[in-house]
């Protein structure tokens, strides 16, 4: 018989730090948007579970970004966000 090699995993250093928030499901959600894993349009086009990947606002796709970021359903929840 063969004998295959232990192979021991190697993450690389990317000089990046992240910081995890201490609330489990804040984390889950932050994780889900790296992830793109999110209940969003344009994640559940992909993964075959939306009709479409736009927003209901009818401008762009419904990503993180364009929710976070641009989208005027938002613009006062953002505009909060920001302030605080």
């Amino acid at each position: 018989m063969k004998k295959i090699p232990a192979v021991t995993p190697t993450i690389p250093d990317v000089n990046i730090k992240v910081t995890f928030p201490k609330e489990c499901d804040i984390g889950v959600s932050y994780c889900r948007m790296l992830l793109h894993d999110t209940l969003l349009n344009d994640d559940g086009f992909r993964t075959g579970i939306s009709d479409t990947p736009l927003c209901s606002c009818g401008v762009e796709k419904e990503s993180v970004e364009h929710v976070l970021l641009r989208c005027q359903k938002y613009t006062e929840a953002r505009q909060l966000m920001f302030d605080n």
